[in-house]
């Protein structure tokens, strides 16, 4: 299995998916002015 940066590739493009996932939470939230949605310490870096 393909590593990036130390994780398997599978893994490393789900965490992306989740990350981007979250950032698009996170603009839905401010246009409704609802409190922003932290991101993870384990997506931070991505």
């Amino acid at each position: 299995q393909e590593l990036v940066e130390q994780t398997e590739i599978f893994e490393h493009l789900f965490l992306r998916f989740e990350k981007e996932a979250i950032l698009e939470l996170d603009d839905i939230e401010r246009d409704v002015g609802l409190p922003v949605t932290p991101l993870p310490s384990n997506l931070a870096n991505l």
